[in-house]
């Protein structure tokens, strides 16, 4: 029997709709893969108009050592719940041991600040089997300094694939906004780029996009438009952040560059 839970619509407001197919449980609470944008109707999302401006973030992690340090731009890193032991070596940093579920560490750049921003991060794999993967690789955009903010998060699944997700962290309640099941196929030893867009204020227009690094980038896959009360329309850093779920095993977390760009409105 289809059962009936609120989810946010791409408004950003509530609605009651039936259950059916794929959906996210978080904080005990179900929320339906129905919201969101589809890949056609992203097309066409305000944010895609905005252009690239300056620089706000740059780190391809070329430093040794077992603290992330300073990017190239984007001031001193700032890292919180660390998890296991952090290497920077070989053009990446890379935090070992997820070995407990639940297990979560985060990383961000907090001398950047602003309201528009496009955020391009790069995530390097190992062995990827049929077996559940159970690790979601996360970025931040508009985050605030008590950890508000916008979350795109690639999470992998069995056989590679990569379910794409957009979600509001405010006041630690953590809100899922939009789903995209399936937005990609990973392999072993490649890199995953994820690709996210925050612009405007009343409302907020997000957007993106994940794909394996040497295959074309796609149109943008995934959007959302935030008019809720609880929307983040103020400006904030970038960063990002992984999380070992309930069926993953031992894993690794490794970030082989990040890119801030500020949006310029058209």
């Amino acid at each position: 029997m289809a059962r009936a839970d609120a989810v946010a619509n791409h408004r950003g407001r509530f609605q009651r709709v039936a259950a059916l197919g794929t959906s996210a449980v978080l904080a005990g609470v179900m929320w339906v893969q129905t919201s969101g944008m589809a890949p056609a109707q992203a097309a066409t999302s305000p944010a895609t108009s905005y252009r690239v401006g300056g620089s706000l973030a740059h780190d391809e992690f070329n430093r040794t050592g077992h603290s992330l340090g300073s990017a190239f731009i984007g001031g001193p890193w700032v890292t919180a719940s660390p998890t296991g032991l952090l290497t920077l070596a070989g053009g990446a940093a890379t935090w070992s041991a997820f070995v407990t579920r639940g297990q979560t560490t985060h990383a961000w750049l907090p001398e950047v600040s602003a309201l528009n921003e496009q955020v391009f991060a790069s995530f390097s794999f190992g062995l990827v089997t049929s077996a559940h993967y159970g690790m979601s690789h996360r970025t931040v955009a508009r985050r605030q300094a008590n950890g508000d903010g916008y979350v795109t998060s690639a999470a992998v699944l069995d056989n590679g694939r990569v379910s794409l997700g957009l979600s509001r962290v405010r006041n630690s309640v953590v809100t899922p906004l939009a789903v995209l099941p399936l937005a990609a196929t990973l392999s072993s030893n490649k890199v995953l780029n994820v690709q996210t867009r925050v612009v405007g204020t009343s409302p907020v227009h997000l957007l993106t996009r994940v794909w394996i690094e040497g295959t074309p980038t796609p149109d943008w896959q995934l959007g959302y438009t935030d008019s809720s009360e609880a929307a983040i329309t103020s400006a904030g850093a970038v960063g990002v952040n992984a999380y070992l779920g309930p069926t993953g095993s031992a894993r690794s977390f490794t970030l082989a560059r990040l890119r801030g760009r500020e949006l310029l409105a058209p």
